[in-house]
């Protein structure tokens, strides 16, 4: 098994999980009436992930892999909660307005970590992302606003869920690091 602490062997790793998962938004636009099968999309993603997670630590780890489920605390389960949240919620967007408008959600993820860390962990924000999170908060209305889709604002709501709870779930991370 590769060093996968190497960045040599984990940025190309990476890199190439985020190009796979940035077609979720294709496959999602091509099923046919995604709208009535959300919840079989959203399981036949999470058993994916559970399986493709926990063969890693297996490999990783050997048998006693499973022993990690135990030491989650209760900072584990907000960001498994925030990232369970952010999985629905974007297939509920997706399904429900156009990918732009959910994408253009999700990019003000870092705005709304920014506000997060801002809020709970007393981090200082500076006037430049301050004007760049009204920027961003003006472009997802004025999106919205164009997209005169059925359940449109409905996918808006779902798209700043789910930024919400990406946030959350990488607040949780920096909250961590923070504490240790």
């Amino acid at each position: 098994m590769p060093d996968l602490k190497n960045p040599k062997v984990a940025i190309p790793i990476v890199l190439f999980a985020g190009i796979l998962w940035s077609f979720g938004p294709y496959v999602v636009r091509h099923i046919d009436q995604p709208e009535t099968v959300p919840w079989q999309y959203l399981f036949a993603r999470g058993i994916v992930i559970f399986l493709l997670l926990n063969v890693y630590l297996f490999l990783e780890e050997g048998i006693s892999f499973y022993k990690n489920y135990f030491k989650i605390g209760i900072s584990g389960i907000i960001g498994g909660v925030g990232l369970g949240t952010a999985m629905i919620t974007f297939i509920w967007s997706i399904t429900n307005t156009t990918a732009a408008v959910t994408l253009l959600c999700l990019a003000a993820m870092p705005f709304i970590t920014a506000l997060l860390g801002f809020l709970f962990l007393k981090e200082k924000i500076s006037i430049t992302v301050w004007i760049s999170i009204l920027v961003a908060a003006f472009g997802i209305i004025v999106m919205a606003y164009g997209n005169n889709e059925e359940n449109s604002l409905m996918g808006l709501i779902f798209g700043l869920v789910s930024a919400l709870g990406f946030s959350i779930f990488f607040s949780k991370s920096e909250m961590e690091k923070t504490n240790s």
